[in-house]
């Protein structure tokens, strides 16, 4: 019998600052590394990944994307794991049907996921009271959650009904993450400031800070320098997230005539057209909107004309995409700094079946422009948002951490490994069933739904 299941030789580990770095090879058994040395024999493991010399990195784990309910899909786990991303948070999904998609398409992912509070569908209307949140989350964590999300800038709900959002998870322990923007703010900088302002002292993760910067109230540059002001001043339960994508994602549907989501109506307010269904179809038209077409490994933004054959075929009922994200302002808020401490905490890309899962390939440019180290891009990409979740196994290549293990190969994921097991090498993606993270709360229902699982002791 082999020593090891699995050795990665003859790659470059990197680590976040503090972790073993360089010329090493990486040997795993039983889910877990368990021998990093510059040398191992090759005939002491059942199987050998050959890295060539490339980057070996920890799985990333993305905290903001979509792969179920209103916006998600499952093969957004096969575009996450083809990103090099190993665990990732659903940050407004359905419970029910993520488990069933980690039990029989899960890609050997670890995936957890939070319900969003939304007016006329999971709460009555836009002032939902303290009972109705509550009831929200008891179903949302007995069914598998980890809490609740705000989608402000998509349904807002009133400052009042934020702050009892936030109240509620912080009095159960639950996940608790906010798109900035209600009904008294938009989805821009100053409803950014108002969110920094309502969370106070409580826990909460601010959703994708690029999208409050995109030039709604002054230049993007300098909307980002006053989001920077606002987190370097936010309360220490504050941790937040901003992505690399120039592009955005969201859902085209229209009702009575006119985009349901607020982000499109300003979407189509930044290029210059009209807020209604026809305006959105003048602008897929134009190639401002960009429409997304399911190919069954992945999800492609298509030509004007396939566009808008979809978006009429399908009644509305399809994703979209816009251009809306300043490069400068995503730059100035990924980079700022405190002192030695990122301002804004973590990569994310609000991907997964949104065609915007670049976190490994920007994030590599990054460093090959000398913008940033690899070490500081595995803090932002891995163990940071890994220690968010209380994952104290991820995010890291160490003797005794969880064997989720990614080789870059240029700007992209040619190896990934997830608990010990190869789930993609070359392209080829191994039909592995995934592992949900939910509260206790929830494990029962996913045991019962043979969903392998792990609970997390509540207490973000």
């Amino acid at each position: 019998m082999s020593e090891y299941d699995l050795l990665i030789r003859g790659g470059r580990v990197v680590n976040a600052p503090g972790g073993p770095q360089g010329r090493l090879d990486v040997a795993i058994a039983g889910g877990r590394i368990v021998a990093l040395e510059p040398e191992l024999a090759p005939d002491r493991a059942g199987t050998v990944v050959d890295a060539d010399g490339a980057p070996v990195l920890p799985g990333l784990v993305d905290a903001h994307v979509h792969v179920s309910g209103r916006f998600g899909r499952r093969l957004g786990l096969r575009m996450l794991l083809r990103a090099g991303v190993t665990t990732a948070l659903d940050l407004a999904g359905d419970p029910t049907s993520l488990a069933a998609s980690v039990r029989d398409a899960g890609c050997g992912l670890t995936a957890g996921v939070v319900v969003p509070v939304v007016p006329g569908d999971t709460v009555a209307g836009v002032d939902p009271s303290d009972a109705e949140i509550d009831a929200l989350l008891d179903r949302s964590l007995a069914a598998g959650a980890l809490g609740l999300k705000v989608l402000g800038g998509h349904y807002p709900i009133t400052p009042d009904a934020i702050e009892r959002v936030l109240d509620a998870c912080a009095r159960r322990g639950a996940y608790c993450a906010v798109h900035a923007g209600s009904t008294e703010t938009g989805s821009d900088v100053r409803g950014l400031e108002e969110l920094v302002e309502l969370a106070g002292d409580r826990s909460v993760q601010v959703a994708h800070v690029n999208s409050y910067c995109r030039g709604q109230v002054e230049h993007p540059v300098a909307e980002a320098a006053r989001a920077v002001a606002a987190l370097r001043g936010a309360g220490p339960g504050v941790r937040s997230e901003s992505y690399l994508a120039v592009i955005n994602g969201a859902d085209a549907t229209c009702v009575d005539g006119r985009p349901a989501s607020d982000v499109v109506k300003t979407c189509l307010r930044l290029g210059g057209y009209a807020e209604t269904q026809a305006g959105l179809l003048e602008a897929i038209r134009a190639g401002w909107a960009r429409i997304h077409e399911d190919t069954g490994e992945g999800v492609l933004l298509v030509d004007p004309d396939r566009g808008a054959e979809l978006f009429a075929a399908r009644e509305t009922h399809v994703g979209v995409s816009f251009p809306v994200n300043a490069p400068s302002a995503s730059l100035a808020l990924g980079l700022a700094r405190d002192g030695g401490d990122f301002v804004i905490d973590a990569f994310a890309s609000d991907g997964g079946s949104f065609p915007r899962n670049t976190t490994l390939e920007q994030g590599l440019a990054l460093v090959d422009g000398g913008l940033l180290s690899a070490q500081e891009l595995v803090l932002k990409a891995c163990l940071v948002p890994a220690r968010w979740l209380g994952l104290t196994g991820k995010g890291r290549l160490e003797v005794g951490a969880d064997a989720d293990v990614i080789v870059a190969s240029g700007s992209c994921c040619s190896v990934a490994v997830s608990g010990g097991r190869v789930v993609l090498h070359e392209d080829r993606i191994t039909a592995t069933p995934g592992r949900m993270l939910c509260t206790p709360d929830g494990a029962a229902a996913l045991a019962a739904g043979g969903v392998d699982h792990t609970p997390l002791e509540a207490g973000w």
